[in-house]
């Protein structure tokens, strides 16, 4: 063996981490652990994740490669994908790789060969099993307009290449749903017809929520469900009424209605509906692809969007409204049980929740001529996947400004309810978790027949925000029983009645 030949050696510590060369002499002396290149991060940020758990407890890997030269490996990666851009090769097997911002430079040659095989199938639209590096050096062709006649052609193929190795790869979902947006802005492509593809696809929901939203206002569209949903603290979706016999009142109606507000906001007030509570529209630049390995020579940046998902008195608007929506049907259903909202709705807005609950209880849908029919297990399983991309790219992160602190719950005093009040306190079989103070609202309202003036229930528990606890246990009741546990009307709370036996046992 020639002293100068190299290995590379993949060692694998509980991370995978890329391979170092070293001489063949010293190939049993363990390598060192490698650093990534500070200039490369500072350009790029952190580089994608691109390591399986399953290789976390692997051995040491040795594969023996040749050396490239020192033009190639001072060559840039726009520089060298030109030079390859037509180079194929005959089938060959799949050899494993992974490195952090995957390049040419990092390839062995049997790995290239590899990759020009298997880029060559591609480009006929054959995707073969492959590994996660191999398909990102792909995609940073495609950014980098690579063997593409023009950026719509180049979309078209990003989009297939996502959506032929997602599910595999779900780690594509976390880049790739901003790549693609960077991709339509930085080289103006046909928004239209891209957009047309990825609704074709069942992948436009899966693009940034103010992404979308921020197109839809823009653009007049009404707001889909799926992108309300992501709006509304309140999940609808999942509760006991919008699961019941009402789901296709409820979720048919949802959409036109908020579009009928809209409407009326900005007739009154242009930009009163998304600008609410003076959402504020900083001109925010963003970087193009970023964490992707690409080349910006003119250092180009793109318009940011108005981070209207983090917008809390935003969002809390939109959850009022398809709570008062519920509440409307509830009263034309005469279903018990009223929703408590965040922020305070205007009279006219009210009044067309009321509308479009009665339309909707006799059968028309308020506003429109044609009928709309949705499918509700298409809207689980779109919200669901959405909630999981969105779950990616906001780790680590508060998903909108957290909830003003409020005062450490007040203690009762002994004498504010009776001992026999007390020794009536629900179990916590029906909702495990509850605080004492939960326990005590349960209990004095059960001991009242199962109601009582919100006054009284003031009076009865001093410095206690009341509202904001049975807000609480409606909360932990909706997730264990789908449904509410206290309603609210006319100034009266009051334990719904299917639950008032099992409370008292």
């Amino acid at each position: 063996m020639d002293k100068d030949e190299l290995y590379t050696i993949t060692l694998y510590d509980g991370k995978p981490i890329q391979g170092e060369k070293i001489p063949a002499r010293n190939a049993s002396i363990p390598a060192p652990r490698p650093t990534v290149n500070v200039g490369s991060v500072a350009k790029y940020n952190s580089p994608p994740n691109v390591t399986p758990q399953a290789l976390a407890k692997a051995n040491p890997i040795f594969t023996r490669v040749q050396p490239m030269s020192a033009n190639s490996q001072n060559k840039s990666f726009t520089t060298l994908a030109r030079e390859y851009a037509d180079k194929t090769h005959e089938q060959t097997g799949h050899i494993s790789f992974m490195s952090y911002w995957p390049s040419y430079n990092d390839m062995s040659q049997s790995q290239l060969n590899w990759y020009f095989y298997l880029r060559s199938q591609l480009r006929k639209n054959e995707y073969l099993q492959t590994d996660l590096s191999y398909i990102f050096v792909y995609i940073y062709e495609l950014i980098h307009q690579i063997n593409v006649a023009n950026p719509n052609e180049g979309f078209c193929k990003l989009v297939d290449v996502w959506k032929h190795y997602r599910k595999a790869n779900p780690t594509l979902d976390r880049y790739l749903v901003e790549w693609l947006v960077d991709y339509i802005d930085y080289y103006n492509c046909d928004e239209k017809a891209a957009f047309e593809l990825l609704i074709k696809e069942g992948l436009f929901l899966l693009l940034p929520t103010d992404f979308l939203f921020f197109h839809h206002i823009n653009n007049g569209l009404t707001l889909p469900v799926e992108l309300i949903a992501r709006f509304s603290d309140y999940k609808f979706t999942e509760s006991k009424f919008s699961k019941s016999e009402n789901e296709i009142l409820f979720l048919d109606n949802l959409s036109p209605l908020i579009d009928k507000i809209r409407t009326n906001m900005n007739q009154s007030l242009e930009g009163s509906f998304e600008k609410r509570n003076s959402i504020t529209f900083v001109d925010q630049k963003r970087i193009p692809f970023k964490q992707a390995l690409f080349d910006n020579p003119n250092s180009i940046k793109l318009n940011g969007y108005p981070p209207f998902e983090k917008h809390k008195p935003f969002r809390q608007f939109l959850t009022s409204i398809t709570k008062e929506y519920e509440n409307q049907l509830r009263t034309c259903l005469k279903v018990k049980g009223r929703l408590r909202y965040p922020a305070s709705l205007s009279d006219e807005i009210i009044s067309l929740c009321k509308s479009y609950a009665q339309s909707a209880a006799i059968g028309e849908l308020y506003g429109q001529d044609v009928e709309i029919r949705i499918d509700p297990k298409r809207l689980s399983a779109l919200i669901h996947d959405s909630d999981e991309v969105r779950k990616k790219l906001l780790e680590g992160n508060f998903e909108y400004m957290p909830e003003p602190e409020l005062p450490m719950p007040v203690e009762i005093a002994d004498d504010t309810l009776n001992a026999e009040d007390i020794s009536d306190e629900p179990k916590n079989g029906l909702l495990p978790g509850l605080s004492a103070t939960q326990k005590k609202i349960i209990a004095f309202l059960l001991n009242r027949g199962g109601t009582d003036t919100m006054a009284n229930m003031s009076a009865a528990f001093p410095g206690v925000f009341v509202g904001v606890e049975i807000d609480r246990i409606n909360d932990m009741a909706l997730e264990t029983i789908n449904d509410l546990l206290i309603g609210f009307e006319n100034e009266y709370w009051y334990v719904i009645e299917d639950y008032i036996n099992d409370l008292s046992e």
